[in-house]
């Protein structure tokens, strides 16, 4: 009896290390959304990654890596007030990183948006941060790690993270300069086929600030204003990853396949987590992909928020809450706007 138990025991133990599926949890165009509040209405809202916490929470698993797809550190008013203080000197660290920190993320790719306040900036908030910022095709002294591999019950995995090539078309020199950025598709390609020749990895998964050109459904292109800044479908189609997890255009894409390869985008502000389990199995002495699947998770008015992330978030909303608060400017008169279609009105000159 003891010998059947023994060998049942034995028996699973062995079918369970055949078979492993790795659970990549991700966000992407956070832009410093903290709290459930939109600062705009001065009313709560449904995103931030307080609420984010609560999904990451309920979705984690011993074999989960939890990564980032950029612009984090510029957007909500909590974080301009921050990179404001930032310039004047102020000590405290980012408050998207110790959030970040506190959830455990393994990598964060940079976006565009991490150089709208200058590399001094940038740099603050990556010393805050206790996980790395990943870019293949930024080239400079910043020295970005092209990608990140972490074994996960036996299987290695590299996050390839890539960043939209354009930042030059939109940023003063000053905020970025000297690095330079390459072409996101070319230097894709080149990464993987390195990892795939060095056997590094047994699964890739390329982390890209850069979004879709087409339509899903119908396949239609669409013109972009500048070229190369939405080749998320170009690099799933020619670099030769196994998944593509990307962001940048705020738009939300569940599940979708080039060929054999899967991508996702959650959608911005912490209004979803995108969920990707990939399940390898043994294949002699290495892994061999058996499934992929994708999801994404929406973040609703009925999700919980974390009040471990709220506290950390705290000093830096009250500080966002009251800049918000000051007085701009008084009027003796009021001010209406029931004319401004048909007449000159002093609203309408004040704004102008």
């Amino acid at each position: 009896m003891r010998r059947c138990l023994f060998l049942a025991l034995f028996l699973a133990i062995t079918a369970a290390a055949q078979s492993v599926t790795v659970r990549i949890l991700a966000t992407t165009d956070l832009h410093g959304n903290i709290y459930p509040y939109d600062y705009f209405t001065a009313k709560p809202a449904p995103r931030g990654i307080a609420k984010i916490a609560t999904l990451i929470a309920q979705e984690r698993n011993p074999n989960t890596l939890l990564i980032d797809c950029g612009d984090t550190i510029q957007g909500a008013t909590l974080e301009t007030v921050h990179q404001q203080a930032v310039r004047k000197g102020t000590k405290d660290p980012d408050p998207m990183m110790l959030a970040m920190n506190k959830l455990g993320y393994d990598m964060m790719t940079l976006g565009n948006h991490e150089f709208n306040y200058g590399l001094k900036n940038l740099e603050a908030a990556r010393q805050a941060a206790k996980f790395p910022w990943v870019s293949a095709n930024i080239e400079g002294p910043a020295k970005f790690a092209p990608y990140f591999i972490k074994t996960v019950s036996g299987v290695r995995v590299a996050i390839v993270g890539i960043t939209t090539e354009t930042i030059p078309s939109w940023e003063k020199k000053e905020n970025y300069a000297p690095l330079k950025f390459e072409s996101a598709v070319a230097v894709a390609k080149k990464t993987v086929a390195e990892l795939r020749a060095s056997k590094k990895a047994d699964v890739i998964v390329i982390s890209a600030h850069t979004g879709l050109d087409r339509d899903t459904r119908t396949g239609v292109v669409h013109e972009q204003s500048l070229a190369n800044e939405q080749v998320a479908y170009q690099i799933a189609e020619s670099a030769g990853a196994d998944a593509v997890i990307f962001g940048h255009t705020h738009a939300e894409l569940a599940s979708y396949k080039v060929g054999d390869v899967l991508m996702m985008q959650p959608r911005n502000w912490g209004m979803s987590l995108g969920e990707m389990d990939i399940t390898v199995e043994r294949d002699g002495a290495s892994w061999k992909i058996s499934s992929k699947k994708s999801k994404t998770i929406p973040v609703t008015d009925a999700t919980a928020v974390d009040e471990s992330i709220l506290a950390i978030g705290k000093p830096y909303h009250e500080a966002a809450e009251k800049y918000l608060s000051q007085l701009v400017a008084e009027s003796p008169v009021a001010l209406s706007t029931a004319m401004s279609r048909v007449e000159d009105t002093a609203l309408i000159d004040a704004i102008q």
